[in-house]
Order: C-alpha cells, then sequence, then structure tokens
C-alpha cells in the first residue's frame, strides 16, 4: 500500500477517503478474531507513513463508514473525520429507523466531539427526505450531501446550496482546494491517479 501511497502524495493529492473499511466484519464473522484489530492498524498505518514518513502532517485520512471504531484507541487520533452513508435515509427515499439513527450518531458524535469532520451522504430525491436530511445533520454538526447512489453527477439540492447553507458548527477543514485520493471499488473511473483495478481518485473541495 505504502507504494500507492507514494504515487499518491507525488501527484499531489492532500489526502485519502478510503471505503470498504467494513470489510474486517466480513472476516470476524469468519473466526477472526483480531480482524477488528487489523483494520484499525491497517489506518493508524496509512496516517503515520503519510504525515510522519512523508513529512505530510497535514495529510486527510477519511475512512467511509464503521463509526464504531471511534472505540478503538488511537483511532480518532488517526483520522481526519469520517464518511457516513445512509444514516437517515437508505437508497432510496428508504427512511432509516429511530433505533438506526440513534446508533450510528452516537458514535459520529464522538467524532465532532474530538474535532473531526463528518460528512454525511444519504440517497434521497423527494424533498422532505432530503430537508430532513439536513436538518439532522445540522442539528449534530456533521457536513450533509443528499444525491443519487450511482453518484454520476454532483447534486444540488433546492434550498440548500452551498452558497446559501448556514454555519451549523460543523468541523471544516482549512480552506483550499483538498485533493483526496478515493479507495473505491474496481471498475470505476474518475479523473487522476489510476494505480489499476480497484482504484479510483476524485478532488474533494473544502
Amino acid at each position: 500500500i505504502f507504494s500507492w501511497l507514494d504515487r499518491i502524495i507525488a501527484q499531489g493529492f492532500d489526502g485519502c477517503y478510503m471505503d470498504i473499511i467494513d470489510a474486517y466484519i466480513y472476516y470476524e464473522e469468519r473466526g477472526r478474531a483480531t480482524a477488528k484489530q487489523e483494520m484499525v492498524g491497517f489506518v493508524k498505518a496509512i496516517a503515520k507513513y503519510c504525515r510522519q514518513t512523508k513529512g505530510k502532517p497535514d495529510f486527510y485520512i477519511f475512512p467511509q463508514n464503521c463509526e464504531q471504531l471511534a472505540d478503538e484507541p488511537g483511532y480518532l487520533d488517526a483520522v481526519s473525520g469520517i464518511g457516513r452513508e445512509e444514516v437517515f435515509v437508505f437508497n432510496k427515499n428508504k427512511k432509516s429507523t429511530q433505533q438506526e439513527r440513534d446508533t450510528a450518531t452516537r458514535y459520529l458524535d464522538k467524532f465532532v466531539k474530538a474535532g473531526k469532520t463528518v460528512l454525511m451522504i444519504d440517497y434521497a430525491d423527494q424533498k422532505p427526505l432530503i430537508d430532513e436530511c439536513y436538518l439532522l445533520s445540522s442539528q449534530h454538526r456533521y457536513i450533509e450531501y443528499v444525491t443519487d447512489v450511482d453518484l454520476g453527477v454532483l447534486t444540488v439540492n433546492a434550498g440548500h446550496e452551498p452558497e446559501n447553507m448556514k454555519p451549523c458548527g460543523a468541523v471544516i477543514p482549512p480552506a483550499g482546494t483538498a485533493m483526496l485520493s478515493w479507495t473505491g471499488e474496481s471498475g470505476y473511473t474518475a479523473g487522476g491517479v489510476q494505480p489499476g483495478t480497484g482504484n479510483t481518485t476524485d478532488t474533494f473541495v473544502f
């Protein structure tokens, strides 16, 4: 993995947005008792390599999902924030239960309390649901984005245009362009570094 990080950093990216963090659950359920600790160690190793070995102390580390790892020693110190899908609305227009929301936000609030950025992604195209997502996220100091699960276009939701968003106290990285390398599903193509099957990149602007 470090050779890919070398290429990512060499091309000017400011961080990594890492998908499939929940892969450890698959192995845990099949008897690998150390799977969770291995995933935490993997994330921490990436952060240490980029920030210390490569001399990029402000390198962004954004895992996606698995907010429960906030309870693992050193995890919150290693990450810059978290991306979390489908807390308030499942794909598509399927409202989550209050219990599901409470379970997720209980952990996500720990990221906020630790001064980390929480990026929310929900999938809906019905305005009442869209409005509810933005309202609930603002109450928790998360940064909400509601779009289509295919993620083929940048969605600007009426009434929630970036220029009209009111401050909610969310933790936001320093102003500027933060280019984050996205480690995603194989077969998906995007601009930037293309290190091979199973790796793609996108640019996230803060």
